[in-house]
């Protein structure tokens, strides 16, 4: 049976041929049986899922009915890689893998044995990189240039089945897809914490390792995240792209005129749960939780003194190093700590000073 038979194709008049399963009409009778295409995928694969047996990830929330998929998956958790290249020390979980690889260095053959293929797999050693775009980005792997390309066409045909998002690559659509299955297939082996892509994982690993590959050229500091040092790099710029609409006010970063605009707002979203002080920002939430705690983390490295808040602790460091970085505008006079200098303009030169927030 036809699926244009299978759904009883429906002809009427003036050539106007209607689907009978949702009533749309078509003025072409190709079209419509193209259009039916999309009700019998549907239809199969319901019928898949109905039977299928699932496997279920012992490590994580992940579930596939497919056996080969499932088996690849458990590798992401293994750090097992019995494998090894005599040549050049690279490791693998699976001996196909580790075949696949040797054609790299003239090796077993495999299942990639073709010559175009052994050439690309030899640019991941000697870093050629042949397919260039306009732009002048380059790449090792033709298909990566036209995945490339599609930024600057725009094309997205990959299209999600929930919400119409649509991406330039499939893996784009795989990591998206995990938006609604909640899926987080990455898990740290340290805390446990689980992820939904692996280059999540991979920067949240670099909390328990310390690592901070990315360093500013200007003043050396170091970072854990390409954007943290962006951001960073606006405080030698000093660039401020964020702009409050209200008052016009510019920041360096957005959670910063995010802040901001709570002083336009009145909100204070962070409540404490002690006493229901409020707060506008999570840092204000966080010293103020201290009065209850005690917790006095700023330490002096001269005579031990400890403080809640790091304003104290500065202030403090003056006393050791009679520096006094507050100065009267009036009269010049010098002081310490800023609360100095407030009572100071009060009481010499009758002005009440006004805290900037």
């Amino acid at each position: 049976m036809s699926i244009a038979d299978e759904f009883n194709l429906i002809e009427e008049g003036n050539n106007t041929y209607i689907c009978d399963h949702c009533g749309k009409a078509f003025e072409e009778k190709p079209k419509l049986i193209a259009h039916i295409k999309v009700h019998d995928k549907n239809k199969n694969r319901i019928n898949r899922h109905s039977k299928v047996n699932y496997k279920a990830c012992n490590e994580c929330d992940y579930k596939t009915d497919n056996n080969s998929d499932f088996i690849q998956h458990m590798l992401i958790h293994s750090s097992n890689q019995p494998y090894q290249c005599n040549a050049c020390d690279s490791k693998f979980s699976r001996k196909c893998a580790l075949i696949a690889h040797m054609t790299i260095h003239g090796g077993e053959r495999s299942k990639i044995n073709r010559s175009s293929k052994l050439k690309s797999n030899m640019r991941v050693h000697t870093g050629e990189k042949p397919y260039r775009c306009i732009c002048g980005s380059k790449f090792s792997k033709n298909s990566s240039l036209k995945s490339h390309m599609r930024i600057h066409t725009q094309e997205k045909p990959y299209a999600c089945d929930i919400c119409d998002s649509k991406f330039t690559t499939n893996s784009g659509l795989t990591r998206h897809m995990r938006t609604h299955t909640r899926e987080k297939p990455f898990k740290c082996s340290i805390c446990g914490s689980k992820f939904g892509h692996r280059y999540s994982l991979t920067l949240h690993m670099r909390v328990h390792s310390g690592e901070k590959p990315y360093e500013c050229d200007i003043c050396n500091t170091k970072f854990a995240t390409c954007s943290t040092l962006n951001n960073h790099m606006r405080i030698h710029t000093g660039e401020k792209p964020y702009k409050c609409n209200v008052c016009g006010a510019k920041f360096s970063q957005s959670n910063s005129r995010k802040s901001h605009m709570r002083t336009h707002t009145g909100e204070k979203p962070h409540v404490c749960a002690l006493c229901d002080s409020k707060f506008s920002t999570s840092s204000g939430l966080t010293r103020h939780k201290r009065i209850h705690t005690g917790d006095k983390p700023y330490s002096c490295i001269i005579c031990g003194s400890t403080f809640s808040q790091s304003d104290s602790l500065n202030c403090h460091m003056c006393s050791h190093s009679k520096q006094k970085p507050y100065e009267c505008d009036i009269c010049h006079s010098k002081f310490t700590i800023k609360g100095a200098i407030r009572k100071h303009m009060r009481i010499y030169h009758t002005i009440e000073t006004v805290e900037r927030t």
